[in-house]
């Protein structure tokens, strides 16, 4: 089961680049808008194995490029504070960017987003300095080194606003709305020829554009929330209110045509 939340921070789906594991945010008994952050691998991601343990999980899930580490944005429940973490998935402890008072970046909750990995020992992120009225007033963006912890200003090229950086990366493209169905949040494949989409009752469809054929994602009853393609585009990801679902795109018994 998925994590419960009505909340956007980041992607709360993550492919491994191998597209052999998929990372998600289960639920936990303490309620919503946090989880327990878990890896779906082996024959159909039936194997499904937590990765942390006393972690208040929020989103922004973000493998590392060799695929070896995950960054993710938690919750100190204790304190209300927001820190980003990464976990190695041979196991251990997760690392805490943000230790201690280091997390309480401005007079509020410190609103954190995980921007990227410049390579697999530096992590981009962003986060709020200070805030107006509730809202974030200022953005500081950092480049972290894994190994020591240590933060340095990151480059202007660089730079992505706090709200940019915590929402879920789509792959996007200009296409004619006239000439194909009303789509909400759709999202590419890898090679273009087939988009993801919600439709107006946030059920999930696929459109395979060359054949122009669109086939509905049995998901049940539940809202569809986020897509993912893995980086093959072998499979899509589908995050709903109360779960997660995979379907392997060349195997199209999986999917009910329109």
């Amino acid at each position: 089961e998925s994590m419960q939340t009505d909340r956007i921070q980041g992607d709360m789906l993550a492919w491994s680049p191998d597209s052999r594991s998929l990372a998600y945010i289960g639920r936990e008994k303490t309620g919503w808008y946090t989880g327990i952050l878990m890896l779906a691998t082996g024959q159909g991601f039936a194997i499904h194995r937590p990765l942390t343990d006393h972690v208040r999980v929020v989103g922004d899930l973000t493998f590392s490029p060799g695929g070896e580490r995950l960054a993710f944005v938690a919750l100190r429940p204790e304190t209300q504070l927001y820190t980003v973490m990464v976990q190695e998935l041979s196991g251990g402890t997760s690392l805490d960017l943000f230790p201690g008072d280091a997390a309480r970046t401005d007079s509020w909750s410190g609103t954190k987003a995980v921007d990227r990995w410049v390579d697999t020992g530096h992590l981009l992120v962003v986060y709020s300095c200070g805030e107006l009225l509730g809202k974030a007033a200022c953005d500081q963006r950092v480049e972290i080194s894994i190994s020591d912890g240590s933060q340095r200003p990151a480059s202007r090229e660089s730079y992505k606003a706090l709200e940019t950086a915590a929402s879920p990366v789509v792959n996007t493209r200009s296409y004619d709305e006239a000439t194909y169905p009303q789509m909400f949040q759709p999202n590419w494949s890898p090679d273009g020829t087939r988009v993801v989409y919600f439709d107006r009752r946030d059920s999930p469809w696929v459109l395979n554009i060359p054949e122009k054929q669109k086939y509905w994602l049995a998901v049940g009853v539940e809202d569809a929330l986020e897509s993912k393609w893995s980086p093959d585009g072998r499979y899509l990801a589908v995050r709903t209110d109360g779960h997660v679902n995979v379907f392997e795109m060349d195997c199209e018994e999986q999917l009910d045509a329109e």
